[in-house]
C-alpha cells in the first residue's frame, strides 16, 4: 500500500466568491480575495469583529446571556469558527432561526456555555443585522432572486421554472404542508401524518429556487475543476469546495481552479438569468426594482492576479 502526502485547499468562500462575481461588487470581491492583494482576507472573522462591536454596544438587559459571553468567553465566542455557518449560509435561504440553531451548536462547542432558545434567537436577530452591514451585496442579490421567484409564484401560482449554471432546467416547487389528526392512538400517543396540499408555499418556494440558482455555480464550478485534473492525470479529492492533491500538485489545481471561476462566472450569467426570467414571465418587466445593475468588479480581468481566492 503506497500513502501519498495530500496538500488541501479550501474556496475562501464561494457563496460569496459567485455573489461578488454576479454582481460585479468589488467590495465584496475583497472580503473573499477576488482583488488583488498582499495580505488573505478573512470574511469569517470580518463578521466574528463586527459582532464584537455591536455587542460590546449592547445593553446588557437586551440579553444578559449574550452580554455575558462578550464579558467572559470572547476569545472563544468570537473565533471565526463560531460565525463561519451563519456566513456561509446567507446566500442559501438561511434565516435568523437558521442563525440560531447554528450558533447554539457552535457557542456551545467554542465555549461551553448552552444558549436557552430565546437567547439564540435574540442572537440569530442580531447576527442578521451584521451581515446586512458585512455583506450588503449578498442580501441584496437574496432579496432580488426570491423577489422575482415571489412575484412569479403568486401571480401565476406555479412552480418557478429555470436554466442552472449547469444547463439543467429547474422546477422550484415547494407546496403547503396539512395535518391529519386524531387518527388514532399507539403506545399511548395520538397519531397524525402530514401531507402537501396542491397549495404553493410561496416563501419556501423563493428561497429553494434562488439557493439553487447559487449552488449551481458551486456544481458546475467544483464538476470542471475534477473534470480538468482528471484530464491531466492528477488524483483529486474533492469535498463541496475544498480540494486534496498530491504534494507538488498544488499550483495546478490553483490555475484549474482559477479557469473554472472565470469560464462559470465570467460574461454576466445574472444577467442571463434576469432576460430568462423576463423572456418566460413578461409581466416581470413592470417590477424593475426587482432587478440589480451589474457594478464594475470583472472576474476575468481581476482573478489571474489572485492568490488567495482558495488556500489553506
Amino acid at each position: 500500500m503506497q500513502v501519498t502526502k495530500l496538500i488541501a485547499l479550501d474556496a475562501t468562500q464561494m457563496g460569496t466568491q459567485t455573489c461578488a462575481a454576479l454582481l460585479g461588487d468589488r467590495e465584496t470581491a475583497k472580503l473573499v480575495n477576488m482583488i488583488p492583494s498582499r495580505n488573505k482576507a478573512d470574511v469569517y472573522s470580518r463578521v466574528a469583529e463586527t459582532m464584537r462591536k455591536t455587542i460590546k454596544s449592547m445593553k446588557t438587559a437586551e440579553c444578559p446571556a449574550v452580554k455575558n459571553l462578550y464579558r467572559n468567553h470572547a476569545d472563544e465566542f468570537f473565533h471565526r469558527s463560531v460565525w463561519k455557518r451563519p456566513t456561509m449560509t446567507i446566500l442559501y435561504g438561511a434565516t435568523p432561526t437558521t442563525y440560531a440553531n447554528h450558533l447554539k451548536e457552535d457557542v456551545f462547542k467554542a465555549t461551553g456555555i448552552k444558549l436557552e432558545n430565546h437567547e439564540a434567537q435574540f442572537l440569530g436577530r442580531l447576527t442578521e443585522q451584521v451581515l446586512v452591514k458585512v455583506l450588503p451585496a449578498a442580501v441584496l442579490l437574496m432579496r432580488s432572486l426570491t423577489g422575482i421567484v415571489k412575484t412569479v409564484v403568486t401571480t401565476t401560482n406555479k412552480p418557478f421554472i429555470f436554466t442552472t449554471a449547469t444547463g439543467t432546467t429547474f422546477k422550484a416547487a415547494k407546496y403547503k404542508t396539512s395535518t391529519y389528526r386524531r387518527l388514532g392512538l399507539s403506545c399511548g400517543m395520538e397519531l397524525e401524518i402530514k401531507y402537501d396540499t396542491p397549495e404553493l408555499n410561496v416563501k419556501a418556494t423563493s428561497k429553494s429556487a434562488a439557493a439553487q440558482f447559487i449552488q449551481s455555480f458551486d456544481a458546475v464550478i467544483a464538476g470542471e475543476i475534477q473534470q480538468t485534473m482528471m484530464d491531466r492525470g492528477i488524483p483529486l479529492l474533492s469535498v463541496f469546495d475544498s480540494w486534496a492533491v498530491p504534494l507538488g500538485y498544488s499550483e495546478d489545481l490553483i490555475e484549474v481552479t482559477r479557469d473554472a471561476y472565470v469560464k462559470h462566472l465570467s460574461n454576466d450569467p445574472l444577467k442571463r438569468f434576469y432576460d430568462e426570467a423576463k423572456h418566460n414571465y413578461p409581466f416581470l418587466w413592470k417590477h424593475p426594482k426587482l432587478f440589480l445593475e451589474r457594478k464594475e468588479y470583472r472576474i476575468e480581468r481581476e482573478l489571474i492576479n489572485c492568490n488567495h481566492f482558495i488556500g489553506l
